[in-house]
């Protein structure tokens, strides 16, 4: 009795042993994988951020080339117009 009794005790804590084991290995295995989706996640949100600034850059772009191309434009009016105010005068 005392022998199947201690083979019992024995059995248990073998199956306790190998569930704590299997409930570590689960515990890693979802730890991981919630830190492979956090690393994801923040790697598009990175990617996302840099599509914005690159966007709001290249707008910023377009519009210093467009007063630039309007500040030309006009400059080149005024000298056309002083070119003739010069003529009409002499």
């Amino acid at each position: 009795m005392a022998n199947d009794r201690k083979a019992l005790l024995k059995d248990q804590a073998e199956h306790r042993k190998q569930q704590n084991a299997k409930r570590k290995a689960d515990e890693d295995r979802i730890r991981q994988e919630e830190e492979r989706k956090a690393k994801i996640a923040e790697l598009e949100e990175k990617k996302r951020l840099r599509a914005e600034h690159e966007k709001r850059r290249k707008e910023r772009d377009e519009r210093m080339a467009l007063l630039a191309k309007e500040k030309a434009l006009k400059e080149d009016k005024e000298a056309a117009l002083a070119k003739v105010s010069c003529v009409t005068v002499q």
